[in-house]
């Protein structure tokens, strides 16, 4: 006998993410994300009441972490040479300059 898909309404579905996979949020966001078609997870409507299955809160949720990291920098992705900000390429520009200008 197979087991049938678990279905929560908006706020049991923000309480299972916020439970299960300790990601706040509130059951607003989800239906800011449902209305504007945003990243949210996948839902089916019931009449006018919509119902989100248990398996793709999971999904949802777990696509939402970022990678395991050691520092908020490495998060940002700060140092990072391929991922280099504007402001960071800017600093850059700024202090080469800077020792042109020393050397001249």
């Amino acid at each position: 006998m197979t087991r049938q898909e678990r279905y929560l309404r908006r706020t049991q579905a923000a309480e299972y993410i916020q439970e299960a996979h300790n990601y706040p949020l509130r059951s607003r966001t989800l239906a800011n994300k449902a209305s504007k078609g945003s990243d949210g997870p996948p839902f089916v409507m019931c009449g006018r009441y919509p119902f989100y299955p248990v398996s793709g809160l999971d999904r949802w949720a777990i696509s939402k972490r970022g990678p395991l990291v050691t520092s908020t920098a490495e998060a940002r992705g700060v140092g990072q040479s391929e991922k280099k900000t504007g402001q960071a390429a800017e600093r850059e520009t700024v202090i080469s300059a800077a020792a042109q200008h020393r050397t001249t």
